[in-house]
Parts: structure tokens; C-alpha cells; sequence
């Protein structure tokens, strides 16, 4: 080979390896670059990784605290809760008090406490489901468990119940205006709206009684309130103290005393004195 053959060739062997070194070090700084990019797209990741674990951690610890928060709170509730001694609601508190205040109450259908007991000569049961009203005055025990008078009478109709439950006597009116805007005579109210009263009359005077209703007397008829005859409501009227406890229920078992036969009237027009309750005790009564 010539001698300027040789210097050709030497020529082009460095070319070519300057182009390999050049090229492997442009590969190396390519590698860099997206080692580098990699680098900076997992530190990103991570960020955002650590950003949602905070916020969902979050999220979490708040829901466990109110969680927490709204459980506590229920218990609370709930132990705390002390009923009223002359109500059926229970007791449901655990403290000393509570379990002494739970040992006062009476045994039986009536809930009262001991002060109760110390201060009223009875209790008053209504039978809704069979229209009789049964008055309860103390046995050898102490409660509320002898029955010692039974009067018919007529409770809240289909679609106008009288609410179960126990109440106390809250007031009393001598004459009470209805809703139908008749009246009522010897009214005494146990729970709001709903009252003992007698038959409706048209008009305040006890000559004008709404007789059409008297001899529904014994059933169901009324708008909530108890219907009685004016015998037995101004004996409830008169006798059964503020304050006395009156429970309200409807079953179908046998009661201890049987409900009177209820007083019936000749509605008919030939009867002049159909407009008087033949109970009332009014000196005008022509029944009397």
C-alpha cells in the first residue's frame, strides 16, 4: 500500500472513531437526560402520592373523630336520660339516683312516684277499645291496683283516636267550647285538646243537649275527647283531683270491673225532654 493510501485510511479510521466517541457520549447525555426526567416526573408522584394520602388521611381522621364524636354523644344521651315520675317513659339512666328513683315507681298499669302516692287518692284508666273508664284507688301494697268505680263512655272514633299513653288531670272547665262548635259540660283536660267532658250540647245551657250523639254512649264517637254521661263526668269533675294520673289504652282483655250499661234516651219528637241529659243532677232535669 502507498504511503498516501495509508494516511487516506488512518484519515478515515479517526473519523470513525471520533463518531463512535461522539456518538456514545450524545447516548450518555440522552440516558442523563431521561434518567433526570424520570427522576423529576417520580418525584412529582411522590408528591402527589404523599398530597392524597394527607388529604384522604385527613378525611379519614375526621370521619373516625365525628364518628367518635356522634357516638359519644348518643351514649351520653342515652345514660342520661331520666323519665318523668308521672309518665310510662323508662328509665334508662345507671346511676344510684336513677336506681333508687326506678324503686319508687308503682308496680301495675300505673307509673307514679312515691310523692305521687303521698298526694293523690287515685288513678283513672280509659279503655278505648271498650269505651269504659275504670277509676283506681290504692290496695293493701300501696299501688294504684284496686279498681273502685267503672263508667261507660264513648273515645275518639275511626280516624279520630284518642291517643294511648299516660297524662295527668291539667285543668278544668265548667262549660268548654268544642271544636265542632258545640259544648261540653264538667270538662277536665288530661293532654292538650283532649278532654273528659260530657255530650255535646248546642248551646250552654243543659236543656240543649245534642241528643242525636247521647245514645252513641258505650262506643267509639267522639273526636278524640271522652264522652260521658253528666253523672259520671262531674264525678270525675269533682273528685279527680290536678295532677291525678290518667292512662289511656286500648286492649281486649277482660277488665276488672264490667262497664255499666250505658244510659239510652227516646230521641224520638215526641219526646219533649230529648234535649236533657236524664243523668244530669240540674234541678231544671225532668228526668229528676
Amino acid at each position: 500500500m502507498s504511503q498516501k493510501m495509508k494516511r487516506v485510511v488512518a484519515l478515515l479510521m479517526t473519523a470513525v472513531l471520533f463518531g463512535c466517541l461522539l456518538g456514545m457520549t450524545g447516548c450518555h447525555r440522552k440516558e442523563k437526560a431521561e434518567d433526570a426526567a424520570t427522576a423529576v416526573a417520580v418525584e412529582e408522584e411522590t408528591k402527589k402520592g404523599n398530597l392524597l394520602s394527607d388529604l384522604f388521611g385527613k378525611d379519614d381522621e375526621e370521619k373516625t373523630s365525628e364518628t367518635s364524636k356522634s357516638t359519644s354523644a348518643k351514649t351520653t344521651e342515652k345514660t342520661t336520660e331520666r323519665a318523668d315520675p308521672n309518665t310510662t317513659a323508662a328509665v334508662t339512666g345507671t346511676s344510684k339516683n336513677d336506681a333508687t328513683e326506678a324503686a319508687t315507681m308503682s308496680s301495675g298499669l300505673f307509673q307514679v312516684s312515691q310523692d305521687y302516692k303521698n298526694s293523690h287518692p287515685y288513678c283513672v284508666a280509659v279503655n278505648t277499645a271498650q269505651n269504659i273508664v275504670i277509676v283506681y284507688a290504692k290496695g293493701a301494697d300501696g299501688n294504684y291496683t284496686t279498681p273502685v268505680k267503672a263508667m261507660a263512655c264513648s273515645c275518639g272514633r275511626a280516624g279520630h283516636e284518642t291517643p294511648s299513653g299516660q297524662y295527668t288531670a291539667m285543668t278544668k272547665q265548667r262549660w268548654l267550647y268544642l271544636i265542632d262548635g258545640t259544648y261540653g259540660q264538667y270538662c277536665t283536660k288530661f293532654r292538650e285538646h283532649y278532654w273528659f267532658h260530657s255530650v255535646p250540647y248546642y248551646s250552654q245551657s243543659p236543656s240543649d243537649l245534642e241528643w242525636p250523639e247521647y245514645n252513641k254512649l258505650g262506643s267509639n264517637a267522639s273526636a278524640g275527647c271522652v264522652r260521658m254521661c253528666v253523672r259520671d263526668v262531674k264525678w270525675v269533675y269533682d273528685n279527680v283531683s290536678l295532677g291525678t294520673v290518667i292512662r289511656v289504652y286500648a286492649s281486649s282483655a277482660a277488665e276488672p270491673m264490667a262497664k255499666p250499661a250505658p244510659v239510652r234516651i227516646d230521641t224520638s219528637d215526641s219526646n219533649p225532654n230529648r234535649g236533657w241529659d236524664p243523668t244530669d243532677p240540674d234541678p231544671g232535669n225532668p228526668y229528676v
